[in-house]
Order: structure tokens, then C-alpha cells, then sequence
């Protein structure tokens, strides 16, 4: 049987400037997604702990070094966000 995947849309939020690779990031509010995977084990299914992408537009990146050229990016933040130096404040 195949493995499922649960795909969320969420709001974070940047309380500071952040640098997650490659980049820093500027505080703000961000689109982005939380994926779970689900897998068979026995006795039924169990959900992986999340992984986080977060969305930067081209106007954040065009205020951000190296970067200006770059029309968006989706930008794993996963360990910021089990940090706690990203927040999940909506889904």
C-alpha cells in the first residue's frame, strides 16, 4: 500500500531577521506549506512530524542581497520552525 501525504497551506510569521539558507530573511508574515506524510505501519497509519516550505515573494527577495533577480522561492524552514524562531500562526 502506498504511503499517503498531507499538504497544508500555513501562515508563518518572522519575529526577527532570520537566515535560514540561503538567505536572510526579513521579518514579516510568509505563505508557505506543512507536509505529513502518513505511513502504513501495523495497526494503521502514522503520520511522519511535519516539514515546512515557506514562500518568499520576488518583492521580499528583491530587498534581500544576492538575491534581487530571483522572481520567488520556496525555502525549507524546518528547523527554524522547531526552533521557534519561525511560527506557524495559521493554516
Amino acid at each position: 500500500m502506498a504511503d499517503k501525504i498531507r499538504k497544508t497551506m500555513v501562515t508563518f510569521e518572522v519575529p526577527a531577521h532570520t537566515s535560514p539558507a540561503p538567505g536572510d530573511l526579513p521579518p514579516g508574515k510568509y505563505r508557505g506549506t506543512k507536509v505529513e506524510r502518513g505511513v502504513h505501519m501495523l495497526g494503521g497509519l502514522s503520520w511522519t512530524a511535519p516539514t515546512y516550505k515557506l514562500e518568499v515573494p520576488q518583492q521580499t527577495l528583491a530587498k534581500i542581497a544576492g538575491m534581487e533577480d530571483l522572481l520567488g522561492l520556496e525555502m525549507d524552514v524546518t528547523a527554524e520552525v522547531r526552533a521557534g524562531e519561525i511560527l506557524v500562526v495559521g493554516d
